[in-house]
C-alpha cells in the first residue's frame, strides 16, 4: 500500500523499536551468521550500531521531537539542534543527522526567524540583537524559505539570521512592531506584545496537516473523476466528512447518538 499519513514518522516507529530491542536484549536472541567484520560477529554489530541508535535519540533526538509543535521554540531548536550534532562524539551518526536535517532548517530563514521574537526561552540579550539586526542588516529582496546547513554553527546566535528582511513575518501576519521600541525586559507588558504572541503561538509548525493533504489526494486522485475541478470539489466533500463523522468504532457512534 502507498503510505499515508504517517510516512514521515517512520523514522520515529524505528527509534522505538531499537530502544525496546535495546531494553530487552538479555532476552533478545539474535541468530548467529558467518562471516566477521572489523573483528565483529554479525551479531555483535548489530547490537553495536543498535547502542548507537538509542544513544542518539535519548540524548539527542527525543527532546526536539517533543519540543518540535512550539512555533516560538521553532528558530531556537533548529540552531540548538545543529550545534548540538556539531559536537556530538559519535560522527558517523552525526553526519547522517545533520545531512537529513539540513534540508529542513525553514526557522532559520530571514522570515521565518521571526518566531523567534515571542519566544520566552530566549535571552533579553539574544533579542537586543535581535532587534539591532532588524533594523540594520541587510537583507534580501526575496528571502529563501530555508537556508542551506551552514559552518560553525556554535558561533552563531538567532540574530545572526535577522535582517531588515525579517519584518515581513510581522507584515504577513499583520502583527503590531510597537512593542519593538521597547527594550525586551518589558515586553511582556506590552499589550501588542501579548496579542501578536497568542496570535503566533496558534500557528502550525510541522506538517502534520500537509502529510493528511498529501494522504488525502494520494487516495482519491484516481477516484470517480479525472477532473482536475471536479477533483478539487471531491477532496473537499471527503474532508468535510472525515471532520463530521469520526472512527466508526462503538465510542465514536455513541458519541454522535447522543449529540443527535
Amino acid at each position: 500500500m502507498h503510505p499515508g499519513a504517517i510516512h514521515r514518522a517512520r523514522w520515529m516507529a524505528r527509534a522505538i523499536y531499537c530502544i525496546k530491542m535495546w531494553l530487552f536484549r538479555n532476552e533478545y536472541l539474535l541468530q548467529q551468521r558467518s562471516g566477521t567484520s572489523r573483528g565483529l560477529s554479525s551479531s555483535d554489530r548489530f547490537w553495536s550500531h543498535l547502542k548507537r541508535v538509542c544513544l542518539f535519540v535519548t540524548c539527542v533526538y527525543v527532546k526536539y521531537w517533543f519540543q518540535s509543535p512550539s512555533s516560538t521554540g521553532a528558530p531556537r531548536n533548529n540552531l540548538n539542534l545543529v550545534q548540538l550534532l556539531n559536537q556530538y562524539p559519535d560522527r558517523d551518526v552525526a553526519n547522517a543527522a545533520l545531512t537529513a536535517f539540513g534540508r529542513h532548517l525553514w526557522y532559520l530563514s530571514e522570515l521565518l526567524v521571526g518566531f523567534a521574537f515571542f519566544d520566552e526561552a530566549l535571552s533579553a540579550e539574544e533579542k537586543r540583537k535581535m532587534v539591532v539586526a532588524l533594523k540594520e542588516r541587510e537583507g534580501s529582496e526575496q528571502p529563501s524559505k530555508r537556508i542551506p546547513l551552514f559552518l560553525h554553527p556554535c558561533t552563531k546566535g538567532l540574530h545572526d539570521f535577522v535582517s531588515k528582511s525579517t519584518i515581513r513575518f510581522f507584515q504577513i501576519l499583520d502583527l503590531s512592531t510597537d512593542f519593538l521600541e521597547q527594550d525586551p525586559t518589558e515586553w511582556e507588558t506590552e499589550v501588542s506584545y501579548q496579542r501578536n504572541r497568542e496570535t503566533v503561538r496558534s500557528m502550525k509548525v510541522i506538517n502534520d496537516l500537509a502529510e493528511r493533504g498529501v494522504s488525502l489526494i494520494q487516495e482519491f486522485k484516481t477516484s470517480i473523476t479525472r477532473s482536475e475541478e471536479q477533483k478539487q470539489y471531491l477532496l473537499q466533500v471527503v474532508e468535510g466528512h472525515r471532520n463530521a463523522y469520526s472512527a466508526p468504532t462503538k465510542t465514536a457512534t455513541v458519541r454522535r447518538t447522543k449529540n443527535q
